[in-house]
C-alpha cells in the first residue's frame, strides 16, 4: 500500500514566470531580522502594491506584476522612500536569487504561494492575507463585533534540501488576540508573564480589512485603536489549536488544518497552475500494525480493578461552593465505577499521604483577581495529586474522570518505580532463552556488567532517555533523563546535566554524545527532523527516534465532496410529497421482509403535509420517524436549567437503513458521513493503525494513526511520519518496541506516538 503525505514537488514554468513578474531583493545596511519588518507590509500596501512577499534570516524579496512595473523606477522610488532608508533593493531574476543562504525554489516557491493573498475568491471567507512576509488564512471575522482571541491558520513551505525541488506545505495555528485584552492581563500580570506581554506589544499590530476576511497591518502606531487591533500573542499556558480534521460539516471541515491544507492546493491548482505544477509524492507502507482492542486499559472501568484493589482515592474541594457540591457527587458517581470496594473513596479537606488525591480548585485567573494563595499543587515524590478547576470543566464527566484516574497510576507508578498498565516482560517478549546471547549483544555499547573475567551477562533492561521539555522559563534545556526498564517491569530514573561537574566520568556521557552527533548531522542538512528520545535495546543497540514536519493525508479531496452531497438541497423535481410517494412504491416492489406499517406511516405524512413541499431535512426526519426507532434520553435543559426526558429518533433499523442507501444509489440523495469500516478504510487510511516503512541497514520511519473504531466526526491531531536512525555500529531494534505504542494510557482513549516509556519520563521530570 501507499501513503500520501504533505510532501510534494515543484516544476517551475520559469518563462512564464519570467514574462509575468518581476522580483526584487531587500538587503539592511546592518543584519538583522526581516520578522516583523515594517518594509515587508508597506511592500503589499497601497504604494507599491507586491503580489507577495517573503523573508528568510538575511534577506526579504517581493513579486510584483511584471507589465504593471518598471524594475528601474521601482528601485529608484524605494531609494528615496523614507520608510526604506536603510534597506537596499536590487532587481533580481529567479535564477539569480541563489546565494549561501538561499536557493531561488524555496524563494519562488514562498513567493508565488504567498501571491494567493491578493484576493481573488468572490468568497470573501475564503481570502488568504500575506502579511509581514506569511501567509495566514483567519477564521470568518465579524465587522462589527471583535472576539478577544482568533485562531489564525499560518501557511509555511520548507525546501526539503538535497532533493528535486521538493517541498512540505503545513499549517499552523497561532493565536492572535484583541490589543486591549492584552493590555488588561498586562495589568494583572507578574514577573516573567509580563515581560512576555511586554514583548508581544512590540510586534506588529493588525487590523480587520474591509469585506475580505483580512488583516491589515497599523503601519502608523498611533492610529491604532486597542479595542479593534489584532496581535500575534499566545494565551497564558494555553497553545492554540484547531482540529488537524473536522468533518462534521463543510464549515467545520474548511476552519480545520486539513481544510486550509486542501483550499490553498486547490487555490494553487486554480490561480498558479501557468507558473507551477504539483506533484504529491507517494510513500510505500512496508508493514502495518493494527491496533488490538485487548490492549486497551480504558474502554472498560473494571480492567483496572486489579490496579486499584487496594488504592484510596481522596477528593478535596477547596472551592466550597454549590457548583463543587455538585461536582463532588459526580466524581463520586463517575469514580466508583473503577473501585470494586467503594469503601476506598473519601472526601476531606486534606490531603492523604499514598492515597490519590483529587484537588478541586479555582483557575489561575480567579487568585490573581482575588489577590489570594493559588491553591495549585503539583504531585511530588509522596502525594499524587491531580487538579481539578472548576471554571474549565466541561460535561464530559466520564472521560475526565478516566483521565484523571490513568494519570493517578502512572504518578503512583513512577513512586513505586514500576510499571502497572503494561505487562512489559510479556508483550515485549522477553522471557527468550538467553544462553547463547553472547554472540548477538553488541559489546560496544552496551551497558551491561562487564568483567574481563566473566562472561557477559545480559541483564535484559532497555533504557530511554529524553530532554527536559523547553518552555517559556527554560527555552535551552539540555538535561536528559534516563529511564532503565527491567525485564519485570521494574525502573529506576537517573539525570543528567551537562552544568553538573562529575568527578569520574557519567555512565551516560557517552549517550548523550551519540545524540549531539545526530543532532548536529540533521541542522546540517537543514532537515525538518528534530530530536525526541534515545533508546538502548537489552541487546546494546542504540536506535535514535526524530520527528519530521511531514504528516500523511487523508483522502480530503472524497471527504469534500461528500459533505458537500451531505448539504446539498433537493432539486426542485425532486422536492415534493408526491416524488417521494412513487419511490417508496418502487422501493418495496425489490425490497422484502420489511416493515410495510412503517411505510405506510411514512406515505401518510408525506400525502398530509408534504405533497407539494419537501426539504431534505424534513425528509430524513420522517425517514427517523417512521422508519427509524424511538428513544427517550435525558437532555440538559438551559432555560430551566435542568436536565429532561426528550424523545430521539435515530434511522438504524433495516428499513431505514435500506431505504437510505436506495436513495443514495439510486437517486444520489445522501443524508450523512459514510461510518462503515470499508469507508473509513477507503477515507482514513492514512491516518490509522501503526504504519512502518523505509527500513533500511541505519535507518527506518513509521507514523502512529487512530483506532478506526474511535473515529467520529474529526482527528485532533495530524500524524507526523517519524525517523529511527540507528547509530554507527547498531542494528535496527525499533519494531521490537512498536507494541509499547499500541497503548491508550497515554493519550487517553488513543494511541501514543513514540513508546510509552517517554511519559514516564516527562511525567518524573515534571515531578522534578
Amino acid at each position: 500500500m501507499t501513503i500520501i503525505t504533505n510532501r510534494f514537488k515543484f516544476t517551475f514554468n520559469i518563462d512564464k514566470i519570467n514574462n509575468d513578474f518581476m522580483f526584487l531583493r531587500f538587503n539592511r545596511e546592518k543584519n538583522g531580522e526581516w520578522w516583523g519588518a515594517k518594509e515587508l507590509d508597506y511592500l503589499i500596501g497601497d504604494d507599491y502594491k507586491a503580489m507577495a512577499v517573503c523573508y528568510t534570516q538575511n534577506y526579504a524579496y517581493a513579486m510584483f506584476d511584471h507589465q504593471k512595473n518598471n524594475g528601474y523606477e521601482l528601485t529608484q522610488r524605494l531609494k528615496n522612500d523614507p520608510n526604506f532608508k536603510k534597506v537596499y533593493a536590487e532587481e533580481i531574476t529567479p535564477e539569480n536569487i541563489n546565494n549561501q543562504e538561499d536557493n531561488y525554489q524555496e524563494i519562488l516557491a514562498r513567493l508565488l504561494l504567498n501571491s494567493l493573498g491578493s484576493s481573488r475568491s468572490k468568497f470573501s471567507d475564503r481570502h488568504f492575507s500575506n502579511l509581514t512576509g506569511a501567509l495566514l488564512k483567519l477564521p470568518k471575522l465579524d465587522q462589527d463585533t471583535f472576539d478577544n482571541s482568533i485562531q489564525v491558520g499560518e501557511i509555511s513551505l520548507n525546501y526539503i534540501n538535497k532533493t528535486n525541488n521538493e517541498f512540505l506545505l503545513n499549517v499552523k495555528m497561532a493565536t492572535y488576540r484583541l490589543k486591549i485584552a492584552i493590555l488588561a492581563e498586562h495589568k494583572t500580570a507578574e514577573g516573567k508573564r509580563k515581560k512576555q506581554i511586554e514583548q508581544y506589544l512590540k510586534r506588529p499590530q493588525y487590523v480587520t480589512y474591509g469585506g475580505t476576511n483580512s488583516l491589515k497591518r497599523w503601519l502608523n502606531a498611533s492610529e491604532t485603536k486597542a479595542e479593534k487591533t489584532y496581535i500575534k500573542a499566545g494565551k497564558y499556558r494555553k497553545k492554540a489549536h484547531q482540529d488537524f480534521l473536522d468533518f462534521s460539516s463543510s464549515e467545520d471541515f474548511e476552519i480545520s488544518r486539513a481544510g486550509i491544507f486542501h483550499q490553498v492546493i486547490k487555490d494553487i491548482d486554480k490561480y498558479l497552475s501557468d507558473y507551477i505544477n504539483i506533484e504529491f509524492i507517494p510513500v510505500k507502507v512496508d508493514q502495518v500494525i493494527e491496533f488490538d482492542s485487548k490492549n486497551l486499559m480504558l474502554n472498560k472501568p473494571d480492567k483496572l480493578h486489579f490496579i486499584l484493589e487496594k488504592q484510596t482515592i481522596n477528593i478535596i474541594d477547596l472551592v466550597n461552593d454549590e457548583n463543587s457540591e455538585k461536582l463532588v457527587t459526580i466524581l463520586e458517581k463517575e469514580l466508583k465505577k473503577y473501585f470494586k470496594n467503594q469503601s476506598l473513596i473519601s472526601f476531606s479537606n486534606q490531603e492523604i499521604e499514598g492515597a490519590f488525591n483529587i484537588r478541586i480548585i479555582h483557575e489561575e485567573q480567579y487568585y490573581q483577581r482575588n489577590k489570594i494563595e493559588d491553591q495549585y499543587l503539583a504531585s511530588d515524590q509522596l502525594i499524587q495529586r491531580q487538579n481539578i478547576t472548576i471554571e474549565s470543566l466541561k460535561k464530559e464527566y466520564s472521560a475526565i474522570v478516566k483521565t484523571l484516574i490513568k494519570e493517578l497510576i502512572i504518578k503512583q507508578d513512577i513512586s513505586n518505580k514500576q510499571i502497572s498498565l503494561f505487562d512489559w516482560s510479556k508483550r515485549l517478549n522477553l522471557q527468550s532463552n538467553f544462553s547463547d546471547s553472547n554472540n548477538q549483544l553488541n559489546t560496544q555499547l552496551s551497558l551491561f556488567d562487564f568483567n574481563s573475567n566473566d562472561k557477559l551477562k545480559p541483564q535484559k533492561d532497555w533504557i530511554f532517555a529524553m530532554f527536559s521539555e523547553k518552555d517559556e522559563e527554560n527555552e535551552d534545556n539540555q538535561i536528559l533523563t534516563f529511564m532503565t526498564i527491567h525485564s519485570d517491569g521494574s525502573f529506576e530514573f537517573e539525570k543528567l546535566d551537562p552544568n553538573d561537574s562529575f568527578i569520574e566520568p557519567h555512565q551516560y556521557q557517552d549517550y548523550q554524545k551519540y545524540i549531539e552527533e545526530a543532532i548536529a548531522k540533521e541542522e546540517k542538512t537543514k532537515s525538518s527532523f528534530k530530536f525526541e528520545g534515545f533508546i538502548l535495546s537489552e541487546t546494546g543497540d542504540i536506535n535514535l527516534i526524530f520527528r519530521s514536519d511531514e504528516i500523511t493525508l487523508p483522502e480530503l479531496e472524497k471527504i469534500e465532496t461528500l459533505l458537500k452531497e451531505i448539504e446539498r438541497e433537493l432539486p426542485e423535481n425532486q422536492s415534493k410529497g408526491l416524488f417521494f410517494l412513487d419511490i417508496v412504491n418502487k422501493f418495496l416492489q425489490e425490497h422484502n421482509n420489511l416493515d410495510l406499517t412503517k411505510f405506510d406511516d411514512l406515505c401518510k405524512q408525506l400525502k398530509q403535509n408534504y405533497q407539494y413541499k419537501l426539504s431534505k431535512k424534513d425528509l430524513y426526519n420522517l425517514i427517523q420517524k417512521s422508519l427509524g426507532t424511538q428513544r427517550k434520553i435525558k437532555k440538559y435543559n438551559k432555560e430551566s436549567k435542568k436536565k429532561e426526558e426528550v424523545i430521539t429518533y435515530t434511522a438504524n433499523t433495516a428499513e431505514a437503513t435500506q431505504f437510505r442507501d436506495y436513495l443514495l444509489e439510486k437517486y444520489q440523495i445522501r443524508f450523512k458521513f459514510p461510518q462503515d469500516n470499508d469507508s473509513k478504510d477507503y477515507l482514513f487510511d492514512n491516518s490509522l493503525n501503526i504504519k512502518y516503512f523505509g527500513e533500511t541497514d541505519q535507518e527506518a520511519y513509521y507514523f502512529v494513526g487512530d483506532l478506526r473504531d474511535k473515529i467520529q466526526t474529526s482527528f485532533k491531531d495530524a500524524c507526523h511520519i517519524r525517523k529511527i536512525v540507528a547509530v554507527e555500529g547498531s542494528k535496527l531494534i525499533f519494531q521490537e518496541l512498536l507494541k509499547t505504542m499500541d497503548v491508550d494510557f497515554v493519550r487517553t482513549g488513543q494511541s501514543t506516538v513514540i513508546p510509552f516509556p517517554f511519559k514516564y519520563i516527562r511525567e518524573y521530570q515534571n515531578l522534578n
